[in-house]
């Protein structure tokens, strides 16, 4: 601490001279800072929160205070918003420090960015800012896509069946395009057959990670919801199912069919 204390008082009386400002340069080493990774937080119907994480580096021989954060997000290249956090801490010397801000989409900016990925799929966003380092402004920017996953239902089996109830296993193909895993809370599915709705459910803290993903969902239906009879099961033994998934970064409709020959 003395250490630091008097370095900074040498800074500053530099400053106070003529030509200090070139000899602060030669003395003091700007930090680096570089952008690592982008994750999501909490994602909700209310609260979708980006975590852009930049890692800074001292190359000094000595701790430096790090001061605020302050941030600007933009969609599309249209800025919805700015904010500022609180004092981060100290960068000791050659040691890289991590610096994840979050950034919460909510209201009238959530509302236009799930408007966005709704009709185009994907969304150009940019973070951008400066951190203070004793006094330095180090600006830093990350800039890239967000994609919608592209969900399919790729298969319907009927695991067992009687005239009480079906049990049905119903498999999502979900390709996340995106560098970083989707948490998504919650994904709300119904079935529903010939216009009428079977049952609906959630399916709760899924992730999604990077590429290819496979979820299997099962599923109990009553028989009776599906057919008025035996002899109208006989008639027409293929049923469709028209099965929609909705999370906060999609949704989804598709119509597979089922066969129940093997009730008879």
């Amino acid at each position: 601490m003395v250490r630091l204390l008097s370095v900074i008082g040498f800074v500053l009386c530099l400053s106070a001279c003529a030509g200090g400002i070139e000899q602060l340069n030669n003395l003091v080493k700007t930090p680096t800072i570089n952008y690592k990774s982008m994750a999501l937080g909490q994602v909700s119907g209310e609260n979708i929160e980006l975590r852009p994480t930049f890692s800074l580096l001292n190359s000094n021989a000595f701790p430096m205070p790090i001061d605020t954060v302050d941030y600007q997000f933009s969609l599309n290249g249209k800025q919805m918003f700015n904010g500022m956090t609180q004092p981060i801490g100290t960068l000791n010397p050659n040691v890289a420090k991590e610096v994840t801000l979050g950034v919460n989409l909510t209201g009238n900016v959530l509302n236009s960015l799930q408007q966005s990925l709704m009709m185009t799929k994907e969304l150009s966003y940019k973070v951008a800012g400066n951190i203070k380092v004793m006094g330095i402004a180090l600006p830093f920017e990350h800039a890239a896509t967000l994609y919608v996953p592209k969900v399919n239902v790729s298969d319907v089996k009927v695991a067992s069946a009687n005239m009480s109830q079906l049990q049905l296993v119903v498999k999502l193909a979900i390709d996340n395009p995106n560098d970083f895993l989707l948490p998504l809370e919650n994904i709300n599915y119904t079935i529903a057959s010939n216009g009428r709705d079977l049952l609906s459910g959630q399916l709760t803290n899924q992730r999604i990670k990077q590429g290819a993903n496979v979820i299997k969902v099962p599923l109990t239906i009553g028989t009776s919801k599906l057919v008025s009879s035996v002899f109208s099961l006989m008639r027409q033994p293929n049923i469709p199912l028209e099965i929609k998934l909705n999370s906060p970064l999609f949704n989804a409709s598709q119509v597979r069919t089922i066969n129940l020959n093997s009730l008879f």
